[in-house]
């Protein structure tokens, strides 16, 4: 035993040796002065060098701070720096310290608090049970960088295969989005998207960002259904894409909690009535060419709670909208026991789809009750 102890010793002593000489050579000069060697270091072919990247992080994360109203002040600085100690001694033979380094250089540089803390967070979440960035700063350029990964291989062609993912697009996708669900900003994956492949030219954006969408949702499912949600309230809200990640995973709760056994015939009710439904548009809903009371009483229901739910939709209290919507259903299915949707007068007909479409659009805004297995 203490011939392997001194055997360890001299093997660490050696490393620490290593490592004391690094850092007094590193820090003989500014951090900003490694940035330069950025331009040496390739990213990838056509996407170009490390500098290159770290240009188009600054220019993706003020636009999202932009979206966000949120301060800017240090993150182009922050971004100057952020990949500056891959070019230092130290990270070239610790490569595990990147970002570790480059935050404690930029301290001993009097480098403001905001900006250290960046350089340091912006590459988390390393793993899936990693940390994730705290500060606005951190929190942009860690969204900054791992977006213009993702969206830079996939504008070339390049993405995941089976079990095969060299550039780890996946891992930086799960943190985009731990990271988008853990913090209330406004910001769609659309914007993020569209930001993102501004950075890049080509002439498929609407291609990629398709494929985009898909590659994101995959895995926005799998860690819904790890946090218990049913995998069919999942498929009801996951293309509601006019709402941020962070809201999405609260409507996703909240739909779960409020859809118990009892809310089967509301559901069956909403399905009849959607499946009648065929055009994009309809046109407004007119009063005279009501036929029955039962249809002026579902439109003045409609127009009692169609407010009362858009503020809570607001207010994004998903639980309680559902809970509103619920009293229609009666009035609904009074309209189907009286009277004949597909009326032989054309104007009737349409009327009353168009009065059957405003009152579904309601629960619809909120989740596709299609996908949900209540048939």
């Amino acid at each position: 035993i203490d011939n392997v102890r001194k055997g360890n010793e001299r093997v660490l002593v050696a490393r620490l040796m290593d490592a004391k000489f690094f850092y007094e050579e590193d820090t003989k000069k500014p951090l900003e002065s490694f940035v330069s060697g950025l331009e040496t270091i390739v990213f990838q072919q056509k996407l170009g060098t490390m500098k290159d990247k770290t240009n188009r992080m600054d220019r993706a994360a003020q636009k999202i701070a932009d979206k966000l109203q949120m301060d800017k002040s240090h993150i182009s600085r922050a971004a100057l720096l952020s990949k500056a100690d891959l070019t230092t001694a130290m990270v070239f033979e610790f490569t595990e310290l990147q970002g570790i380094m480059g935050r404690y250089y930029a301290m001993l540089n009097n480098e403001p608090k905001e900006v250290c803390e960046a350089i340091f967070e912006h590459y988390l979440p390393r793993n899936a049970t990693d940390n994730l960035p705290k500060t606005n700063e951190g929190i942009l350029l860690s969204i900054a960088d791992k977006m213009d990964s993702i969206a830079g291989f996939f504008s070339i062609g390049i993405q995941p295969t089976g079990s095969q993912d060299p550039y780890a697009l996946r891992r930086q996708a799960i943190g985009v989005i731990n990271i988008l669900m853990s913090s209330d900003f406004n910001i769609t994956l659309n914007d993020l998207f569209s930001i993102s492949l501004s950075q890049f030219e080509m002439e498929n954006n609407k291609e990629v960002k398709k494929e985009l969408f898909e590659f994101f949702k995959l895995r926005i499912n799998n860690l819904l259904l790890e946090s218990g949600i049913k995998y069919d309230v999942i498929n009801a809200v996951i293309n509601n894409d006019s709402i941020s990640l962070y809201d999405l995973s609260k409507l996703a709760k909240e739909a779960d909690n409020w859809l118990t056994d009892d809310k089967a015939e509301i559901i069956s009710t909403v399905l009849r009535a959607q499946n009648l439904l065929k055009s994009d548009s309809y046109a407004a809903i007119n009063k005279e060419l009501f036929a029955d009371s039962s249809e002026n009483e579902l439109f003045e229901k409609y127009l009692q709670i169609s407010s009362q739910i858009e503020t809570l939709i607001e207010d994004k209290n998903y639980f309680d909208a559902l809970t509103a919507y619920e009293v229609i259903a009666p009035y609904i299915n009074s309209v189907f026991d009286n009277v004949m949707i597909m009326d032989k007068d054309e104007n009737i007909k349409n009327n009353r789809l168009s009065l059957l479409n405003s009152v579904v659009c309601l629960i619809t805004q909120i989740m596709d009750v299609s996908k949900l297995n209540y048939k």
